[in-house]
């Protein structure tokens, strides 16, 4: 039996190997590698949005916030929110690194509050608000 990706002619096999190995990279720190094989996942399969995700994650771990959040941005696309709360907290992250308190402050308030994240994401909101209110 074939799958929905294999019908539109995504590679599942690269995507789910690259994957597994990118993952293991990411595991213990090795995160340049781990990016080029998550890379290589999402090019195998573009809707495959745990790829994405995990490319911003790497991003982020990197210290590229406008990179992390643009691949925050596909994931979200490809994944339902409540599956990975995290992707809007991240996104939210993304912003407040950049200085961008405004953007990360309305990322914040798409984590749905029963969500395992809420109570990190209510708490940078918080500090959103406070940078916000410092900058006029």
């Amino acid at each position: 039996m074939r799958s929905i990706a294999a019908d539109f002619g995504f590679d599942t096999e690269l995507n789910i190997s690259a994957y597994s190995e990118a993952d293991k990279l990411y595991r213990v720190g090795r995160f340049h590698e781990a990016l080029k094989l998550f890379k290589t996942s999402s090019a195998a399969d573009p809707t495959d949005g745990d790829a994405f995700h995990a490319i911003g994650s790497c991003y982020d771990a990197l210290g590229k916030p406008t990179l992390a959040a643009k691949a925050y941005r596909s994931a979200v696309k490809l994944l339902p929110v409540t599956r990975h709360p995290e992707l809007r907290f991240n996104i939210g992250n993304a912003f407040f690194d950049l200085g961008q308190y405004a953007e990360a402050l309305a990322e914040y308030r798409l984590v749905p509050i029963d969500s395992f994240v809420w109570p990190a994401a209510s708490k940078n909101s918080s500090l959103a608000s406070e940078m916000i209110g410092n900058e006029g």
